[in-house]
C-alpha cells in the first residue's frame, strides 16, 4: 500500500512539473490551435497555440480530480480530469464534428454546437475599441476610440503600456462589406457616445489625453457631422460630461445617462446617476432626474422604454428600465453573467448582450434570460443588428486593439447549446 501511494505521489509531482500539454486531432494527430480550455465554472484558463500547445503553469493549484473542458468550433467538445491528462502524457485527442444538422424533420436528434458560429468580414483600417458608433441605413459609422496597447484591465484608471486615441471616422457598408474613411479629422477621444438624428451624427462625452499622455480630461465638446453635406462643426455646451455614458435618441431628443465622472486614487470610479435631455431642434438641455443606480451603462431604446445594462462598483447583474412616458423606473430582470461594459443590440423583442465570449439574450416580454458561448473574447466592441444578423466590430483582445469584424446569423442561436450556468459569485 505504501509503494502504491509513492507511485501515485510521483505521478502527481511529475504532472505538476509538466505544465505544458498539447491538443491534436484524433484522426490524423494534427495539432489544433484555438482550442479553449475551461474549468467547470466556464472560466477559460488556456488557449492552444498554432502548435496545439497550451500551458497550465499559472494554475498550480489544480488537483488531480479537477475537470478540464476542451472546446473547438469544428470538434466535439471533451472533458478530461487533470489526472487523466497526466496519464495521457499531456496529450488531448479531439474528434472531428462531422454531424450535419437535420433541417427537414423537427423530430430528429440535432447536434447542437457548443459555441455560436460566426463569419469573419472585412477588417477595420486599424484596431480600435471604446469608440462611439451609430447605424444609419445599413451603414455603421465609428468615430474616435482607443488604439492603446497593453494589458487591458477592468479597472478604470489606465494601466496600458502606451495610450493613443483616434481622431478618425470610418463608415462600413454592411451589404458591400466595405470600409471607407471619412475625410474629416475629429477630436482625439475615447469612451464617448454618439447618436443619429435628421441626417446628422452627434458625438459627445468621453475623455481626451494631455500632450504628454499622462493626464486625461473629460471632453466638453460636441461634434456634429452632417452626412449629406459632409461637414463638421463643434458646440461646447454639454452639461453631461462623463466617460462610458449611455445614450439614446428619442423623437427630437438625445437622452444621456450616467457614466464615470472621475477616478479616485484607489482606482475606484465615481459613477454618475445624472440624466439629461438634449432637444436636438432647439439646442436646449434639461435635467431629467436621477437614475436609481449610479452606473456607467450601455443603453438601448425599445419603443418608449430605455433599457440600461452596465457597470457600477462591484459589476452589474441587473437590467434597469426607464419608461419615457411615465418617468417610472423598474427592474426588468437579472443577468446570468456579471458584466462590466457590455455591447447591446435589439431585434424582435430580444436584447442581445455581448461581452468576452458570452452572448446573453433578454426577452423583454417574457423576461427570460439565456446565455450562449462564443469564442470571441473581446472587450469594448460595437454590436449591431441588421437584416437577420448581429455585427461585432473592433474591441480589445489579448493586449491589442482588434481590427476584426464578425457577423452572427440569428439562426445560429437555434443551433447552439443554451448555457444556463449562473456565476457562483452572484
Amino acid at each position: 500500500m505504501r509503494n502504491l501511494f509513492l507511485i501515485f505521489l510521483f505521478c502527481y509531482v511529475t504532472g505538476k512539473a509538466q505544465d505544458r500539454a498539447c491538443v491534436v486531432s484524433e484522426k490524423d494527430s494534427i495539432p489544433l490551435s484555438n482550442v479553449y480550455i475551461c474549468l467547470k465554472d466556464r472560466r477559460v484558463i488556456a488557449i492552444s497555440d498554432e502548435k496545439g500547445v497550451f500551458s497550465l503553469e499559472k494554475y498550480d493549484s489544480l488537483s488531480l480530480n479537477d475537470t478540464l473542458y476542451f472546446s473547438h468550433i469544428n470538434y466535439l467538445h471533451k472533458k478530461l480530469s487533470y489526472g487523466d491528462l497526466i496519464k495521457n502524457r499531456c496529450t488531448v485527442f479531439l474528434i472531428e464534428n462531422n454531424r450535419v444538422l437535420e433541417e427537414v424533420s423537427i423530430f430528429s436528434n440535432r447536434h447542437l454546437n457548443r459555441f455560436l458560429h460566426y463569419e469573419i468580414l472585412s477588417p477595420l483600417k486599424r484596431g480600435v475599441y471604446s469608440f462611439a458608433s451609430v447605424l444609419v441605413d445599413g451603414q455603421i459609422y465609428i468615430v474616435g476610440g482607443s488604439t492603446s496597447c497593453g494589458p487591458f484591465q477592468s479597472n478604470i484608471r489606465s494601466t496600458l503600456f502606451w495610450e493613443k486615441y483616434s481622431n478618425m471616422m470610418y463608415r462600413y457598408d454592411i451589404k458591400q462589406d466595405k470600409w471607407e474613411t471619412i475625410r474629416h479629422k475629429f477630436r482625439e477621444r475615447a469612451y464617448h457616445t454618439a447618436g443619429y438624428y435628421d441626417g446628422k451624427i452627434f458625438i459627445l462625452g468621453g475623455k481626451r489625453l494631455s500632450e504628454t499622455r499622462i493626464v486625461d480630461y473629460l471632453d466638453n465638446a460636441i461634434e456634429i457631422y452632417d452626412i449629406k453635406r459632409d461637414t463638421v462643426w463643434t458646440d461646447y455646451t454639454n452639461p453631461h460630461q462623463a466617460t462610458l455614458l449611455g445614450s439614446v435618441v428619442y423623437k427630437d431628443n438625445m437622452i444621456v445617462l450616467g457614466g464615470v465622472k472621475k477616478v479616485l486614487q484607489n482606482n475606484e470610479g465615481v459613477y454618475s446617476d445624472e440624466m439629461h435631455l438634449w432637444n436636438l431642434k432647439s439646442g436646449y438641455w434639461y435635467e431629467l432626474g436621477k437614475m436609481p443606480i449610479r452606473q456607467a451603462p450601455d443603453a438601448i431604446l425599445v419603443d418608449h422604454c430605455i433599457y440600461l445594462i452596465g457597470n457600477s462598483n462591484g459589476g452589474c447583474w441587473s437590467i434597469e428600465c426607464y419608461n419615457l412616458l411615465t418617468g417610472a423606473w423598474t427592474n426588468a430582470g437579472h443577468l446570468l453573467y456579471r458584466l462590466g461594459w457590455p455591447s447591446l443590440a435589439y431585434h424582435n423583442d430580444i436584447i442581445y448582450i455581448f461581452e468576452q465570449g458570452v452572448v446573453q439574450t433578454f426577452n423583454i416580454k417574457s423576461r427570460q434570460v439565456r446565455s450562449y458561448m462564443i469564442d470571441l473574447k473581446l472587450k469594448s466592441p460595437a454590436l449591431y443588428y441588421f437584416d437577420g444578423k448581429l455585427y461585432i466590430l473592433g474591441g480589445f483582445y489579448m493586449g491589442d486593439p482588434s481590427r476584426n469584424v464578425y457577423s452572427i446569423d440569428l439562426k445560429e442561436f437555434d443551433k447552439t447549446e443554451i448555457d444556463y450556468y449562473y456565476n457562483n459569485k452572484r
